[in-house]
């Protein structure tokens, strides 16, 4: 009875923890991961990743598998993966630091990881991560390291979804529905294509976030338009 206690009591912590949380980090964390800072970047990255993906998955049909390519092909991939992966690390640091001199977070890497990771946010990324490390080991010890592709997918929209609820951003949460539910969806088919199937998911998830935050900035500019026209009618009427 009293270890049923113990657990109740850590259980309302935690709550109350996650609570406090967002009402103190909301803002921050809604300034910090604004969608049209990374519009573009998504846009570029996304597109990338698609015609990557497609391009090497016809040299792979073409050669017969990845170690069959030659070198040259193999460097370009690798230094393509790379430049995704680096290139967008970079970009989104370079966004965070810009955003937290504008609204007086700290600017420091560990300062904003800190900020990003507060309380009993870090159990979402904790539990994300360890499903997509466990399962990518457990499928490449088990002779199917294509099956990595939708453990990929999963965590990271496990991490996505949970960031566009606190957050309070919607591009987020679409983006995250978008990889957990291709990620169930093309385990059953991604050994027939693996490089393409990655490139166009990834690609196209982060093709959804430009798309829908575009939508989302032109609904926004009708609405202040309408109401700046309301207000200036009713300026008129008052006249």
């Amino acid at each position: 009875m009293d270890d049923m206690n113990e657990e109740l009591d850590m259980l309302k912590r935690d709550i109350n923890s996650i609570k406090s949380a967002i009402k103190k980090n909301n803002p921050m964390l809604r300034e910090l991961l604004a969608p049209a800072d990374y519009k573009v970047m998504c846009l570029v990255y996304g597109l990338f990743s698609a015609v990557l993906g497609i391009a090497i998955q016809f040299l792979v049909w073409k050669y017969g598998s990845f170690g069959a390519l030659p070198q040259a092909w193999r460097a370009a991939f690798w230094l393509s993966f790379a430049f995704i992966i680096a290139g967008s690390a970079f970009y989104k640091f370079s966004i965070y630091r810009k955003r937290a001199r504008e609204v007086g977070t700290p600017k420091s890497l560990w300062g904003i990881i800190k900020l990003l990771n507060t309380g009993a946010f870090l159990h979402i990324y904790l539990s994300a991560l360890s499903l997509i490390i466990g399962f990518t080991i457990v499928f490449f010890v088990s002779g199917t390291p294509w099956l990595s592709v939708s453990a990929w997918a999963i965590g990271v929209g496990l991490i996505l979804a949970p960031l566009g609820v606190i957050a309070a951003i919607p591009e987020y949460l679409v983006m995250g529905y978008w990889y957990m539910a291709t990620g169930f969806a093309i385990s059953i088919v991604i050994g027939v294509a693996p490089y393409m199937l990655a490139g166009i998911e990834f690609g196209v998830g982060l093709l959804l976030f430009a798309l829908f935050t575009t939508i989302h900035e032109r609904g926004l500019k009708k609405r202040n338009a309408g109401k700046g026209s309301g207000r200036t009618q009713g300026g008129r009427d008052g006249r």
